[in-house]
Formats: C-alpha cells, sequence, structure tokens
C-alpha cells in the first residue's frame, strides 16, 4: 500500500491549495472584523456627537429594503421626532403588522418625491450598503445606542418628577417603581452590547 509518486505529488498540490484557500479566508475574515470594528468605531463617534439623524435613517433603511438582521428590531422602540420618519415608521409597522410585503415605492404616495429625508433612506440601499457584517454591526450599534439615549431621557424625566413629588408618598413610589425598571432595561440593553 505505498502511494506512488504521482499520487504523492497530487496530494501535495492540493494541499498546498487547501493551504492557500484557508489562509485566503483568514485574511477575508480579519479583514471583516476590523470593517465592522472600525464601522462601530464611526458609528460611537457619530452618536456622540449627536449625529442621531444618519443612525435613526439606518435602521428605517434596513427595516425597509428588509435586510435579513432588521427583521426582528421593533421600530417602537424609536422615538421619532422627523414628520417623514414617522411616516416611514408607520408604513413599515402597518404592513409588518398586517402581513403585507413592504414595497418601498409606495412611500411616494405619502411623500413628495423630492423628499430629502426619503431619497436619503434610500441612498442606504445602494451599492449593498446595507448588507454584510459592516451594515449589520451599524445597525446593531445604532439600535443599541438609540435605545440607550431613549432609555437615560426617561431617567431623567423620572428623576424630575420623583423630586416634583416630594409630598406625594404614591406618587413617589410609582415613579420609583418605574425609575427601577428603566434601569433594569439599560443595563440589560449594557450586558447584551458585550
Amino acid at each position: 500500500g505505498a502511494l506512488s509518486e504521482d499520487a504523492v505529488l497530487k496530494l501535495s498540490v492540493s494541499e498546498q491549495i487547501n493551504t492557500a484557500y484557508t489562509k485566503e479566508k483568514a485574511a477575508e475574515q480579519r479583514k471583516d472584523q476590523q470593517e465592522a470594528a472600525n464601522a462601530s468605531d464611526r458609528t460611537y463617534q457619530m452618536l456622540e456627537r449627536g449625529e442621531q439623524k444618519p443612525a435613526t435613517m439606518n435602521i428605517l433603511a434596513a427595516k425597509l429594503f428588509s435586510a435579513p438582521y432588521a427583521r426582528e428590531y421593533d421600530l417602537k422602540k424609536l422615538a421619532l421626532q422627523d414628520e417623514a420618519h414617522i411616516l416611514i415608521a408607520q408604513y413599515i409597522i402597518a404592513h409588518e403588522a398586517s402581513g403585507e410585503r413592504i414595497r418601498p415605492s409606495e412611500l411616494f404616495e405619502f411623500l413628495e418625491e423630492d423628499s430629502e429625508e426619503l431619497n436619503a433612506i434610500f441612498e442606504f440601499n445602494y451599492e449593498d450598503e446595507l448588507s454584510g457584517t459592516v451594515a449589520e454591526r451599524f445597525f446593531l450599534d445604532s439600535a443599541a445606542t438609540l435605545e440607550s439615549e431613549a432609555i437615560e431621557r426617561e431617567i431623567a424625566r423620572l428623576n424630575e418628577e420623583y423630586k416634583n413629588a416630594a409630598e406625594d408618598e404614591e406618587k413617589r413610589k410609582s415613579v420609583a417603581q418605574q425609575l427601577a425598571c428603566c434601569v433594569q432595561r439599560k443595563n440589560a440593553l449594557k450586558n447584551a452590547r458585550k
């Protein structure tokens, strides 16, 4: 049962091809991980500067164009102020609730064709900006950061309400319970990001 010289040579070439393929795949994975880390850093920097709009628009775009990583995200978590964003979110929520297919072009029935907000959201769908690990990481970071900021605002509001209810013991108990829930949500979110 010894291998012929030809068989040994074929086996050696096959091993070399396998090794090269494995090294190439490892390099691709390292590159994807680095791009995801860079995207995450850019997301945090952008959000720290108070630039919430791109994060919100990315979340809406991912939902609107049915990015697989956005499927389970609940748009009701977003604190939206822009009228166009609210209309887009309502459209998505209604279609998801009824099981209807989301058709981004239908939004032109509600918003002008030259709507800056709608066009900016549509731009997220160009050149695979909503696919891949970087897009998914940006989405997840944006969602977590916006949710955390909403919880922080709720905690600040409740703290103020607690201070103002100095004479009303029942009100203070109720507010304290709400504060405890907010702190739990904030801690759960923080732990999920690790």
